[in-house]
């Protein structure tokens, strides 16, 4: 009998372990959101987040073994960027264009407003507030950065993604 050998790489529409560890993240800026005097952490998680459900939207599986052995996964990023405009941006077109006809169905025609601005007001936020006593971190939309994680959760859902899966 021959053993099996897994693909070495290959897309998961949304990356699964990036996913739940910006899940991860959105549950623990929920939770210290509940204590006062913590808004710092509160930010950087929600921010992180954000970020880490556009990147499970870009990344690639590589698998090392095959179905008789132990067998370890990691994650490549095509971007190492912390910015979630240039993420966003960085998607394939068909993605983009998915993304924000979901977005506009999510939140209806709120004046004024796409994905890609909302996004572009996050960048710097991760690096900045990281280092607030730098004084360089800018005031932050908090409805916003949760309406934002609220819909890549159910942008990154599988009834939601099925139309990309292979």
């Amino acid at each position: 009998m021959s053993k099996k050998v897994l693909p070495k790489e290959f897309t998961a529409f949304p990356e699964p372990m990036i996913l739940s560890t910006a899940r991860d993240f959105a549950a623990a800026s929920r939770i210290l959101r509940s204590q006062s005097g913590v808004s710092v952490p509160v930010i950087i998680n929600a921010v992180l987040s954000l970020e880490l459900y556009l990147k499970s939207l870009h990344a690639t599986q590589i698998y090392n073994g095959d179905e008789n052995l132990s067998i370890s996964r990691i994650s490549k990023l095509r971007s190492n960027t912390h910015s979630v405009h240039e993420l966003f941006q960085n998607l394939p077109r068909d993605k983009q264009e998915w993304l924000t006809s979901l977005y506009r169905i999510f939140f209806g025609d709120r004046v004024g407003s796409s994905l890609a601005e909302d996004l572009k007001s996050f960048d710097g936020v991760f690096i900045n507030w990281r280092y607030i006593y730098e004084g360089k971190a800018k005031t932050v939309q908090s409805g916003l950065l949760d309406e934002l994680i609220n819909f890549f959760e159910f942008s990154c859902s599988p009834a939601s993604t099925a139309k990309f899966q292979e």
